[in-house]
């Protein structure tokens, strides 16, 4: 009788100070116009840098918000953890706010946080992967990316490369115009993609699997720039535990298999028999002849195929131009026009 009064107290003293935590949860807000001397507990005191922030007491249960249509040069490093009842939230508020990685730089560099929830950003690193995952540390748990845009660097949009790291998840979000893959996971798992919209380079696979041994990879619309053989999802091997349904694997080339376990390509069907799982997925367009068109805002790999001192030059001007096939045309002109893209960013 004793021994469960005393449990209940404890339960009830768990609970009120739960309740405690999450009463005292803050928002806590950063502006380019703020001042890092500011307590940012409003939007007129917000601080203004990402360092200043993270350099605080952030608590699970907090929200940082960084002020929409904003830019933020520099990586996002937070040390702090949440909890699973009370995660911590990296969000924007008023607009998307834009994190853009500096020089040799990840927008975002995690190592060791748990319950951590990313949500409605605009991420971006001309010169390395946008979103890294340490493979220091104890890993990272419970770390959650819902509705972020994560586009335009020189490597991988998002890697995860700690075998410690557990409880990945993406959710909703955009994920293109990467230099290397669009994610490519060394843990192992469980790794969750769900709902997303992923474009590969055609160079690398879109979504590269190596090591993983959990896997749940649903309702997600996968496609490929054009190359000889684009590759949508590759893995070393099959994962013990894999759940996957309701893709859609959009391929500008209808011949080629697109899937490759260890080191096999394959075609969707064998990929179905191979897993047990994709039952309900699609490739719209299989077995017709596919036509392309020369785009006029595609998305491609980062380097320009032509350059001059004088800067980048059409290459329909070019020699040779009307020789090429209608796949390395499109080629061409995709590097072409998304490095002056990139060109008017920097200015």
């Amino acid at each position: 009788m004793r021994k469960s009064i005393k449990n209940v107290l404890v339960n009830l003293i768990a609970t009120a100070m739960m309740y405690a935590s999450s009463t005292l949860a803050r928002d806590i807000y950063v502006s380019p116009k703020g001042n890092d001397h500011n307590d940012g507990l409003t939007p007129q005191t917000a601080q203004r840098t990402l360092d200043r922030v993270v350099s605080g007491n952030i608590q699970p249960g907090d929200r940082v918000l960084l002020e929409g249509n904003q830019i933020f040069n520099g990586t996002l490093t937070p040390t702090c953890s949440g909890t699973e009842e009370a995660p911590i939230t990296f969000t924007s508020y008023n607009g998307i706010a834009k994190i853009i990685g500096s020089e040799r730089a990840a927008a975002i560099y995690l190592n060791s946080n748990k319950n951590l929830k990313i949500d409605n950003l605009d991420l971006s690193a001309p010169t390395r992967m946008v979103v890294l995952i340490s493979n220091k540390g104890d890993g990272c748990d419970k770390i959650k990316f819902s509705k972020t845009y994560i586009h335009n660097c020189k490597e991988n949009g998002i890697e995860v490369t700690n075998p410690k790291d557990s409880n990945i998840t993406l959710e909703n979000c955009t994920i293109e115009n990467t230099g290397g893959s669009a994610v490519v996971c060394y843990n192992n798992g469980p790794i969750t993609l769900k709902g997303n919209h992923i474009r590969g380079n055609g160079i690398k696979p879109a979504i590269g699997l190596y090591g993983v041994q959990k896997a749940i990879v649903e309702d997600n619309e996968v496609s490929t720039a054009v190359a000889p053989k684009p590759i949508f999802l590759e893995m070393d091997r099959k994962p013990a535990f894999y759940i996957a349904d309701g893709n859609t694997w959009r391929l500008p080339r209808t011949m080629y298999e697109g899937f490759v376990v260890n080191k096999i390509p394959m075609g969707l069907s064998a990929f179905k028999r191979l897993t047990g799982q994709h039952a309900n997925d699609n490739r719209p367009g299989a077995g017709t002849p596919t036509t392309l068109a020369l785009p006029q805002n595609p998305s491609a790999p980062v380097q320009p195929t032509y350059q001059t001192p004088q800067g980048l030059v059409d290459p329909r001007t070019q020699p040779g131009w009307n020789g090429m096939n209608k796949f390395v045309q499109w080629n061409v002109w995709s590097r072409y026009t998304n490095a002056l893209e990139q060109l008017k960013q920097r200015k």
